[in-house]
């Protein structure tokens, strides 16, 4: 068996295979490569420092590491500046991102959505400070999708006060989580957040 150094060029998900350009002596492009199954979808980005293994001649190679790609650690964390209406819940549309190297949010496209980009359990945290008024109810929801809630945050505010909450789901690749917020008096919001990542299959 040998074993070449090699870069990522497509990834078909579906199939769990990769077309790779191996670098060196053995300079050439090889088409749908298994990928080993222990390497996660995430992984497998287009531009990757990736190792194939040939058996020999005859045997089809095989991805089997990926050297450069990104973490292992599927998150994102993102920011809003939002304005909430009284008594009427509203979805965050979250326009900033601190960090999301793997595209679970996008600031424009339906950017009140997290993605989970693969299967798994997933800890999700969010928060909304509200500044002061003489009373009423303050609520922060995640929810997966739109309707699912995953956990809820409700308090009664005079002062300035910060509703934060967190959790963990199961999602299937593809499904996103949300986060609501919610008043029935005026006051005025900052510091709204969120962030998400994955815990583990």
């Amino acid at each position: 068996m040998s074993n070449y150094p090699g870069q990522v060029l497509a990834y078909d998900a579906a199939n769990h295979e990769a077309e790779v350009m191996l670098v060196g002596s053995m300079s050439r492009i090889l088409r749908n490569v298994p990928v080993a199954q222990h390497i996660r979808a995430h992984l497998v980005v287009v531009g990757a420092t990736c190792a194939v293994a040939i058996l020999g001649e005859g045997f089809q190679p095989l991805l089997f590491a990926i050297m450069d790609g990104p973490g292992t650690t599927l998150s994102c964390r993102v920011t809003a500046s939002t304005t909430f209406y009284y008594n009427t819940w509203k979805r965050v549309p979250f326009t900033n991102e601190h960090w999301d190297p793997l595209a679970m949010h996008d600031n424009s496209v339906n950017n009140s959505r997290l993605y989970a980009p693969i299967a798994g359990k997933y800890h999700i945290s969010a928060g909304i400070g509200w500044a002061g008024t003489s009373g009423g109810i303050r609520i922060v929801a995640i929810r997966r999708g739109e309707s699912t809630v995953i956990a809820e945050d409700r308090r009664f505010g005079f002062a300035w006060i910060q509703t934060h909450v967190s959790g963990e789901y199961n999602f299937s690749a593809g499904q996103y989580a949300t986060v609501w917020g919610y008043l029935d008096t005026a006051a005025q919001a900052a510091g709204v957040w969120a962030a998400m990542h994955w815990t583990g299959p």
